[in-house]
């Protein structure tokens, strides 16, 4: 394979073209993460609504390790207790959720 001499005007093309695939998988990126942050939210809300604000106790933190393990099982990493637990703190830090699709269009 021979290596072609590209004129300045092809090499502007190569390049505007970079620009242009570089753009768009960092809009990717940032509609991926807000995604998956309002997720966390809405995952966040309804554990505190239908466990915690139920006070349900003992009951209820088996409960969360219960939908830790269903969800780990059905969508892999990401759903630890750990991580269901932080989703309901970020719920609690931000409990409207047109704040947090406001911050997140940011």
């Amino acid at each position: 394979m021979t290596n072609l001499v590209l004129s300045k005007e092809d090499q502007k093309l190569i390049s505007n073209l970079q620009t242009l695939v570089t753009q768009a998988k960092q809009q990717v990126k940032t509609q991926v993460n807000s995604q998956i942050s309002l997720l966390n939210w809405q995952l966040g809300q309804q554990i505190q609504c239908h466990v915690l604000n139920e006070q349900r106790g003992e009951y209820g933190k088996q409960l969360i390790k219960q939908v830790a393990k269903h969800l780990s099982r059905e969508f892999g990493k990401g759903f630890s207790e750990k991580n269901l637990r932080k989703m309901v703190q970020f719920y609690q830090i931000f409990p409207e959720q047109h704040i947090v699709s406001t911050v997140l269009r940011q």
